[in-house]
């Protein structure tokens, strides 16, 4: 057996923006409890604030023009709270990634699990880092605009263009929507990780498949033969099993957030689709459209991507285990 893996290392970034965005959870949380409840009740605000906009403007025709934000907002805020809600499923999976039963057995394999831990950190720093900036570019636009405007549409009952009140309230806003961006990158991640995840667990399996043989007499020291060979399968398949007890938890976890991502991204891939149709092309507003509709399908893709990289891999797994099994009747 090699020396053991860290798995929660994939984990490293995704948790750390989750813990600094109060979604995750630990035992005993006093302060942490406390911060909690302190971001949670900013990021309601606003939110509150703008649904008070929207209630009292429905009629004005200009509020169309930033409507479009409204889908990735509201998403963001329904998975702030369905991920708190689901943790206990969430950490569940992790405990599961930490069992001897998903350590590596041979240097190759060991390769696939490091390979999938630097995917992972990558995939983060670059959602992170690309997200960053679509926010900066949409946070900042209010600023080159004319008058004192907002990121988002918000109802406040006092003038908030007074001076000093307008950069508090603008810091305040923008920060909660770069909080929500967060939760997005922090939420979707997770699950993009943990995909990648079973799809290194299922190229394990199919390692030692491949070369149950070489390992059978490498690791059994004191079986050998047919022992050895039918202890490995069996450690095979209870590897699956835990595979799939994982995979299961993991869509009981995320289920109503990936129905809440695909409506929110549908209807604000529609709404921006139709704000393009009718803005000046090339205009600055145009370009933000476009980067923002790029955002938006791009939610939709890392889903649909790694979801069918998993579907591939099973599929890979299951033709090759047939094929041992054929060979070896």
């Amino acid at each position: 057996m090699q020396c053991p893996v860290n798995l929660l290392e994939a984990f490293r970034y995704n948790i750390l923006i989750l813990k600094i965005t109060a979604v995750w959870s630990f035992s005993g949380e006093f302060w942490y409890k406390i911060y909690k409840y302190v971001v949670t009740c900013g990021v309601s605000l606003n939110y509150f604030t703008l649904m008070v906009y929207l209630t009292i403007h429905y009629h004005d025709s200009d509020i169309a023009d930033r409507l479009y934000s409204l889908p990735g907002l509201t998403q963001s805020f329904i998975k702030f709270h369905l991920f708190r809600k689901n943790f206990r499923q969430i950490n569940e999976t992790l405990k599961m990634l930490q069992m001897h039963t998903c350590q590596p057995r041979t240097d190759a394999q060991k390769e696939i699990l490091d390979d999938s831990i630097h995917d992972a950190n990558f995939f983060v720093k670059l959602y992170a880092t690309v997200t960053a900036f679509l926010v900066g570019t949409y946070v900042l636009r209010p600023l080159f605009a004319e008058g004192k405007q907002l990121p988002t549409l918000a109802w406040m009952p006092f003038d908030y263009q007074q001076p000093i009140v307008y950069e508090i309230i603008f810091t305040y806003v923008s920060i909660c929507t770069l909080y929500l961006a967060c939760v997005n990158v922090a939420t979707d991640s997770f699950i993009c990780i943990s995909m990648m995840q079973i799809g290194s667990q299922c190229d394990l399996i199919c390692d030692t498949l491949r070369n149950i043989y070489a390992i059978s007499k490498t690791n059994s020291k004191s079986e050998h033969g047919d022992n050895a060979i039918r202890k490995i399968l069996i450690e095979c398949i209870n590897h699956y099993n835990l595979i799939l007890r994982y995979a299961n938890l993991l869509a009981d976890a995320y289920k109503e957030m990936v129905m809440a991502q695909f409506v929110c991204s549908l209807i604000s891939i529609c709404s921006t689709m139709y704000q393009l149709s009718v803005v000046n092309p090339l205009s600055p507003q145009f370009f933000q459209l476009v980067c923002f509709q790029s955002g938006a399908t791009c939610e939709i893709f890392f889903y649909c991507f790694f979801g069918n990289l998993i579907i591939e891999k099973v599929g890979i797994f299951e033709i090759f285990v047939d094929n041992r099994l054929t060979d070896n009747l």
